[in-house]
Order: structure tokens, then C-alpha cells, then sequence
């Protein structure tokens, strides 16, 4: 097991820690580990741990506990937009009281500055556009932050390093990671901490894989729009405030590379089993 951290990317052996289960439960889920779980995981921990006496909430790109008042954006109901995304929260929780809605790009933050306790991004800030707009973006939601307010941030984050984007989505860099901290007017609670552990589970697995098979783990995997070009990517998690601890913003592990290297071996070996030969890598 590895110790948690608010700050840190997604790794197979964080399943193993008693709140992921604990967590996952409440919404009737086993670990599987699925990306998207260990970030839910992520966001209900930091919370209990950091913000557990937040009143007032906003939540940013939601698409969809002791909190006074509970706002969430997204573009609802916007032709074109993702399943979960297009449905109205007031909708789908009637019962609800303290829940505010806002229909609202996330680039235009229209909320009040120093509203909120308690702000998080579960992986939304890399489809805004370049990497201008996620700067502006998370500049935008520091500014909604109390004096003891705390932003939660998801994210995309690319390990390999060279630029890469879909049409909808820029892979973030750890270099582009300095940046946007650098530029959002806060401070990491916590150093950034960038490594994998070998464990089998984290064995990259090709994007169209774990795309229809949500069973199959894949807490890094390959994306890739033509063959031999992709990157491996993960998700990670930071959590910033207006208070500066003299935290380095990211420390990578220097055994990143040997570790990623030898995962990318096997799991190109299973690729091979899993997908049709013009989807190998």
C-alpha cells in the first residue's frame, strides 16, 4: 500500500486503501479500479480530510453532506452535450433543498468571489480548450474561494510527456500542471506527487479497450488516434488554497520512467491480445 495524498496521480494499489470501498459504497459500487472511481474516491476523501466543515460548495462541470448550500454548473440541457451532462440536477435530485443550479460555461464564472468554502472539478478543466483557457479557468474558480476555502482539481494528466490533445480534450503535462498552479493565484496543500507503482493493475491497456470494457482496469492507458501515436495517461488529483506552505508545486519520482517503461513492455503484450493489428502499439 502507498500512503494518501491529496495530490498525487491514480495508481492501482490506492484501491486497497479502506476509504476508496467505503466511498464507492455509497453510490452501490465495488472497486474495479476505474479511473473515474479512484477521482469520486479522491474528492469525498479530501473533504472529510480538509474541508470537513465547509458550508457553502460550488461544484464546476458537475454534469449531475452537511453542506448549508451546494451549486453546481454545467452547459445542461445543451444539444450535443455528454448523457450525464444533459440532465438537470434539480431533476434528478427533487428532494434536494439546498442544491442551486447555474447553467454556465465554466471559462465565464459568473458566481461571487470568496463564496465558497469548498470547490471542485472532477475532470472537466481539460475540455475548456488550449491551455490558456484551463489556466483562466482555474484562475477563475480560485477566485471563489473564502480566505480558508479549498479548490479541488481533477484532471487528465499525460505521462509521456510530448503535447497531445483530441478534439475535446488536452492531456495535461506535468509541466503544464506548474503552470496553471503557478498562474491561479493559490498553493498545493501538498506536493504533487507524480509515480507508478508496478503493480500489475497498472498495466496500460488501449484506448478503445477501456472504453467498452469498464470492467477491465485501466488506471493508465494508451490514447491513440492513429497507430503508434499515443501517449500513456492517467488521471490526477490536487487540491490548492490561498495559504502557501512552501510546497514544491510537483515532485516526480525519479523512478517513474524505469517503472512506465516496463509497464508499457506488457502492456503491449496484452494489447496484442486484446484489439485487431491496426490497433497495436
Amino acid at each position: 500500500m502507498r500512503a494518501w495524498s491529496p495530490c498525487t496521480n491514480a495508481d492501482a494499489l490506492d484501491f486497497f486503501l479502506p476509504h476508496v470501498s467505503e466511498h464507492l459504497a455509497t453510490v452501490g459500487e465495488v472497486p474495479r479500479l476505474h479511473c473515474k472511481q479512484w477521482e469520486y474516491a479522491q474528492l469525498l476523501e479530501v473533504r472529510r480530510r480538509l474541508a470537513p466543515d465547509a458550508k457553502r460548495l460550488v461544484g464546476l462541470g458537475c454534469g449531475c453532506e452537511g453542506a448549508e448550500e451546494i451549486t453546481v454548473t454545467d452547459l445542461y440541457e445543451r444539444e450535443g452535450a455528454w448523457d450525464v451532462a444533459r440532465v438537470d440536477p434539480r431533476k434528478a435530485f427533487p428532494s434536494m433543498e439546498n442544491l442551486r443550479v447555474h447553467s454556465m460555461d465554466m471559462r465565464k464564472i459568473d458566481l461571487p468571489e470568496r463564496s465558497a468554502d469548498f470547490v471542485w472539478s472532477l475532470c472537466a478543466v481539460e475540455h475548456v480548450g488550449s491551455l490558456y483557457d484551463v489556466i483562466e479557468t482555474v484562475r477563475q474558480a480560485a477566485s471563489l474561494l473564502t480566505d480558508d476555502g479549498k479548490l479541488f482539481i481533477s484532471t487528465e494528466l499525460n505521462l509521456s510527456g510530448s503535447y497531445y490533445r483530441t478534439k475535446t480534450t488536452l492531456y495535461l503535462t506535468v509541466d503544464m500542471i506548474e503552470k496553471i498552479v503557478r498562474n491561479s493565484g493559490l498553493y498545493p496543500v501538498a506536493p504533487i506527487r507524480i509515480a507508478l507503482s508496478s503493480h500489475p493493475m497498472n498495466t496500460p491497456v488501449e484506448a478503445k479497450v477501456n472504453d467498452e470494457h469498464g470492467a477491465i482496469p485501466h488506471i493508465i492507458y494508451r490514447h491513440q488516434q492513429r497507430p503508434g501515436d499515443g501517449i500513456f495517461a492517467t488521471v490526477v488529483s490536487f487540491v490548492l488554497s490561498r495559504h502557501d506552505h512552501g510546497h514544491p508545486i510537483v515532485e516526480v519520482d525519479p523512478e517513474l520512467e524505469t517503472t512506465l517503461r516496463a509497464l508499457g513492455t506488457e502492456g503491449r503484450r496484452l494489447n496484442r491480445r486484446l484489439v485487431p493489428p491496426w490497433k497495436w502499439w
